[in-house]
């Protein structure tokens, strides 16, 4: 099985602390959440309205993945593969 690795653009959820006036509140939740690129192998696991990441991959046959990153689609903006591994 061949892997991708991929890099995702993806908008963050955002979160306001405390107390705000009801006028920063709406600039608050007018401005665009955060911007992020996560690089990683892209798996066939989790929800299908997710992206599942895995940062390392044991290349073994029954090989362990590590640190793991479970993107919803509708945050995703975009998604590049950038080539792919035999596994």
């Amino acid at each position: 099985m061949k892997i991708p690795y991929v890099m995702v653009r993806w908008v963050d959820s955002q979160a306001g602390p405390g107390w705000m006036t009801r006028k920063s509140a709406q600039e608050w939740a007018d401005a665009p959440g955060q911007t992020h690129l996560s690089v990683g192998f892209r798996l066939p696991v989790g929800p299908e309205d997710t992206v599942t990441l895995s940062q390392s991959l044991q290349m073994s046959p029954n090989g362990s993945v590590g640190e793991l990153l479970q993107i919803p689609k509708v945050a995703v903006k975009s998604i590049e593969v950038l080539g792919r591994v035999e596994h």
